[in-house]
């Protein structure tokens, strides 16, 4: 539910202006927010945060459009960049790959638990990003987890990537807070797509990582 005292505030100049809390759903400039995103960074790549991508670059990455909509293999990229160095940004992660890329340490053997436990339920999905990801493939045959390198882990809770609509949805929002990985305030109605967990990877104690994979696996086998 909305409260009338959420808002953003735009400073220009000596001017303060107060902007409303707006919900996702609502959408912007007329369209759905996903689409709206699109626009944006269809027309104005430079809100790509290169400097967050590689913070210690005195020549972070910046991008320019090469196409919408690029196909690859049986999908698409919703964007295909290519930065300043001639990169495209964007990589495929296949499971090879990732198993070079994780380290020795903590996080790194988490990832590389998490990669092989996910191969062997047949339920890995490759993912094309930047940084190394790679998805968890539910019953829908749509991604419904993403795991990061920095052991971010994001759940989708859209209701259209789950088979029983919102009611599995629901399902799976009230096991996440339970497990109290969740945001307890968290309305999924208001989740256009979905949220990244209140805990990374390294900051999980083995019980709970072995509660989180059998909770997602309910949803993915």
């Amino acid at each position: 539910m909305l409260n009338r005292f959420d808002e953003v505030f735009h400073f220009n100049g000596d001017k303060l202006t107060s902007m409303p809390f707006r919900s996702m759903r609502a959408g912007l400039l007329g369209k759905t927010l996903e689409d709206a995103l699109q626009t944006f960074f269809e027309k104005y790549p430079q809100i790509i945060p290169g400097k967050q991508i590689d913070p210690v670059s005195e020549d972070p990455p910046h991008f320019v459009l090469l196409r919408r909509e690029m196909p690859v293999g049986g999908w698409s990229l919703d964007h295909l960049f290519v930065d300043q160095k001639g990169s495209g940004g964007n990589v495929k992660w296949t499971i090879d790959k990732l198993r070079e890329t994780y380290g020795k340490d903590k996080l790194g053997r988490r990832l590389q638990e998490i990669l092989n436990w996910a191969v062997d339920k047949k339920c890995f999905r490759v993912a094309i990003a930047i940084k190394p990801t790679f998805g968890l493939q539910g019953k829908s045959k749509s991604r419904i987890v993403s795991f990061m390198s920095n052991g971010v882990i994001y759940s989708v809770i859209n209701e259209r990537h789950y088979p029983r609509g919102v009611a599995e949805r629901d399902e799976l929002v009230s096991e996440l807070k339970k497990l109290q990985v969740l945001d307890q305030e968290l309305d999924p109605q208001e989740v256009v797509s979905g949220r990244n967990l209140t805990k990374k990877l390294s900051e999980l104690s083995d019980e709970e990582l072995v509660k989180l994979l059998d909770i997602f696996s309910k949803y993915c086998i």
